[in-house]
């Protein structure tokens, strides 16, 4: 079996083009950014966390999306982590306790699981931040000894049910 190795160049000149005439229709989908007192939060330091206590770091959530979007807790929640915590490590927020249900806009929220619920306004509109909600991170035995890397993840929903 021969192999034969064949090195070429190509050269092109630019000698023509065509136009096409395109329209498109564009809708505004939600998007939301975190925040803290130093600004845009693309990650976060617990640094150590012992058996029995608990952390807590203050956010705040922004739609800059074009349409409303719903922050929700309870049976479906907009706060999780990826991977999911192993046991004895928690991490929760006070959502329902800061906004309650008067924003659900729903005649029975608690039936449906949901024990918080605020609308966050288009971007640039009035009600487009959230108000202060309190993250906590508490670790118990059996929670692993050693280092925990996660990813918090914050979804936003197009309704006040998830």
């Amino acid at each position: 079996m021969l192999a034969t190795t064949i090195v070429s160049s190509a050269y092109a000149i630019f000698l023509a083009n065509f136009v096409i005439s395109s329209h498109v229709n564009i809708t505004g989908t939600p998007g939301i950014q975190v925040s803290d007192q130093s600004g845009l939060l693309t990650s976060l330091e617990w640094g150590d966390l012992q058996y029995g206590s608990t952390y807590q770091h203050v956010i705040t959530i922004q739609n800059v999306g074009q349409t409303a979007v719903w922050i929700i807790e309870g049976t479906t929640s907009s706060l999780s982590t990826t991977p999911t915590l192993p046991s004895g490590v928690t991490l929760t927020w006070d959502l329902a306790t800061a906004v309650g249900t008067q924003q659900c806009n729903t005649s029975n929220p608690n039936g449906a699981g949901i024990t918080g619920c605020m609308q966050l306004a288009p971007m640039g509109q009035a009600g487009s931040t959230s108000t202060t909600i309190t993250m906590s991170l508490h670790a118990t035995s059996p929670a692993p000894i050693g280092s925990l890397s996660f990813n918090i993840v914050v979804n936003a929903y197009s309704t006040p049910l998830g």
